[in-house]
């Protein structure tokens, strides 16, 4: 799994690209292999006036085609990365589910039809 960050107004020290990247493999762990890349922005949306403004967004390009998007702020960009990592596990996560279901659902047999008498 690559993971691409990108950084606007944040700035991208090697402590946070580690963080980045330790967090998203933890929480993608056990979907390595329905996910084929995952892109992290980082924004800091008012700049130095402080305030609600750190946004982490993340993008999960998926082996199948799709794509799953996460996205959080927070007063700091660490606790944003964190929770942002978890809610795209769970977006992932409830994809496969869903997934799982319309295939069951497709093999299902017809009911046989009562002899008439």
């Amino acid at each position: 799994m690559h993971v691409e960050i990108l950084a606007r107004n944040v700035p991208l020290t090697p402590l946070l690209r580690d963080l980045v990247e330790r967090r998203v493999r933890f929480a993608l762990a056990r979907f390595a292999n329905r996910v084929q890349e995952v892109r992290v922005r980082l924004d800091d949306l008012n700049g130095p006036r402080g305030g609600l403004d750190m946004r982490c967004h993340m993008t999960a390009r998926l082996r199948t085609g799709g794509q799953i998007d996460a996205e959080l702020t927070d007063l700091q960009i660490e606790p944003a990365i964190c929770r942002c990592a978890e809610r795209l596990a769970r977006r992932v996560r409830d994809a496969g589910a869903t997934r799982i279901v319309l295939r069951r659902r497709r093999r299902a047999k017809p009911p046989v039809p009562a002899p008439a008498e």
